[in-house]
């Protein structure tokens, strides 16, 4: 049975400096986890980024950046064998380069990286003289250990797969609007507005009604809001008549050109 199939250890060793990193994403956390998780044998992970794209369905590019983060923070090593020709990539190995650094003294920190986690654990174990629970052989207890594990994974997941979903149906939004400034906006304007009850084909229609009133009014492109200004004040819900006249707020309305809107004679 090749690396990529082992099964992961039921125990996932996240430490409080990995915890408490506010630069860390709270998936590269788990990521660190499942590393742990996969390394708790040998000391050494060996699963690709497929595997991990695999099992939070997210890109592999996702993963790749998130591995990135995690060995410039110091957290995780990598290390690429290759074939005979020099090229090809025969294997990766990424090993845990901390483990509770925050909790174990200078003596446990010039421990060789190489020693693989299980033997990490134990020291620390017997330093604060908790004993690894060698004796506890209760089926449940591991049970509990596996429906936690994966409780933990599909809540994750669920939330990982709502942020896409969020980000996809907004792209495709954002394509349709004449005029794309503020995105970052827009968007956090558009998830609140989703929450709140708004629909995809409720704001879609929107959009195209905007489009045909500015083709039909022949507006200027100084003059189209602002996307962020769209999905911030729910234009969508604009009843806009084509028997409407319209003309541009003027300066003396105390507002820049650029932000300038429309409103009735």
């Amino acid at each position: 049975m090749g690396n990529e199939k082992r099964k992961p250890g039921y125990i996932a060793v996240i430490p409080s400096d990995v915890r408490y990193d506010k630069d860390l994403k709270p998936n590269e956390k788990l990521l660190y986890g499942e590393i742990s998780a996969l390394a708790d044998l040998t000391g050494y992970c060996w699963a690709k980024n497929s595997y991990f794209a695999d099992l939070y369905e997210v890109t592999i590019e996702t993963v790749s950046r998130w591995i990135s983060h995690l060995a410039e923070k110091g957290y995780i090593k990598t290390k690429i064998f290759y074939c005979e020709d020099g090229k090809t990539i025969r294997e990766r190995r990424i090993s845990i380069k901390r483990v509770l650094a925050s909790d174990i003294d200078d003596e446990d920190d010039e421990e060789s990286d190489d020693e693989p986690i299980d033997e990490k654990i134990k020291g620390i174990d017997k330093k604060i003289k908790h004993p690894i629970d060698k004796k506890i052989k209760h089926p449940i207890d591991e049970k509990i250990k596996e429906n936690n594990t994966s409780n933990n994974n599909t809540r994750v997941n669920k939330e990982i797969n709502k942020e896409s979903q969020l980000e996809n149906d907004f792209e495709e939004l954002w394509k349709l609007y004449p005029r794309k400034a503020g995105k970052a906006k827009a968007f956090k304007s558009y998830k609140s507005a989703i929450k709140q009850g708004a629909t995809n084909e409720q704001i879609r229609q929107g959009i195209l009604n905007y489009v045909q009133w500015i083709k039909e009014h022949k507006t200027q492109p100084e003059y189209i809001k602002h996307g962020s200004t769209f999905f911030n004040e729910r234009c969508w819900n604009d009843e806009l008549g084509s028997d409407i006249q319209y003309r541009p707020k003027t300066c003396g309305d105390n507002k820049s050109a650029e932000f300038m809107e429309f409103e009735p004679f």
